[in-house]
């Protein structure tokens, strides 16, 4: 992938922060700040011109992504009221989560 297209999708992913009302009240403000921690770790990961600055540029994004897991459960506690559907949500959250780390390098 060439810097031009690598900008392009880090600037999709830039405009692309969801606002609280994608993401339900219970999980706004967290979702707001993981998805402009890890959009912003994306881009500086992008222009990073040495090999310290790529390192620190991942590091943000990791904090990023990490705080994205939690507001997935609230998300999904907040969108499913019902118990029944509640938690089959949450163990096919579970499931799919499982796989990833599985299946993962």
């Amino acid at each position: 992938m060439d810097d031009r297209r690598l900008c392009g999708c880090a600037g999709v992913l830039f405009c692309c922060w969801p606002d609280r009302r994608q993401t339900g009240s219970a999980a706004g403000g967290r979702s707001r700040w993981a998805s402009y921690s890890s959009s912003m770790g994306s881009v500086s990961c992008s222009l990073a011109p040495t090999l310290e600055w790529l390192v620190a540029a991942r590091v943000v994004q990791a904090l990023g992504g990490s705080m994205l897991n939690p507001v997935a459960m609230s998300i999904i506690t907040t969108v499913y009221s019902a118990p029944a559907a509640k938690a089959k949500a949450i163990g096919v959250w579970g499931a799919v989560a499982g796989l990833g780390m599985g299946l993962g390098r």
